[in-house]
C-alpha cells in the first residue's frame, strides 16, 4: 500500500503496513513490488476507465475474489509499473482475466488462478502470502 489510506483499507489489506515513501518499500522488494496498474471499473465497455486509483487485492477472506479488476487493454494483458521504476505487460494466463471487469468479482478458477496468485504476490509481502494460500 502506498500512502495514506482510510480505515477502510483495513478490510482489503489486512496487517500490511503502509509506504509511506519509496524507501519504504522493502518486502516485496521494489523490483517485485507493484505500484500502478491500469485497471477496469466498469462492467460496461464503453464506459471502462480507471477507477480511483486506488488498486485493491484482497487477501482475507475473500481469497478467490478479485477486488478490482486489471484492464486487458493490451491485447491479452495488463501493464504494471514498480516500485524500482520499471514497467511490465503480463500477459494473462487464465482465459478468463481479460473477460474482469468491476470490482468484487469471483474468478472462475477458484484458488489456482494464476494471475491473481500473480497479482497477489506483487503486492504482499512473502509473510502475507504464507498464511493465505
Amino acid at each position: 500500500m502506498m500512502g495514506l489510506n482510510s480505515d477502510g483499507a483495513l478490510f482489503v489489506h489486512p496487517n500490511n503496513r503502509e509506504n509511506k515513501k519509496d524507501s519504504d518499500i522493502v518486502e516485496p522488494g521494489p523490483s517485485q513490488a507493484m505500484v500502478f496498474i491500469d485497471e477496469n471499473s466498469d462492467p460496461k465497455p464503453e464506459e471502462c476507465s480507471v477507477d480511483d486509483g486506488y488498486f485493491a487485492v484482497n487477501v482475507g477472506d475473500s481469497k478467490t475474489q478479485w477486488q478490482n479488476t486489471p484492464a486487458s487493454r493490451h491485447g491479452n494483458g495488463g501493464i504494471f509499473s514498480f516500485a524500482d521504476g520499471h514497467s511490465e505487460l503480463w500477459r494473462w494466463r487464465e482465459g478468463t482475466t481479460q473477460r474482469l471487469k468491476g470490482v468484487s468479482k469471483t474468478t472462475p478458477a477458484g484458488l489456482k488462478d494464476k494471475d491473481l496468485i500473480r497479482m497477489k504476490e506483487a503486492n504482499y509481502p512473502e509473510r502475507i502470502m504464507i498464511g493465505n494460500r
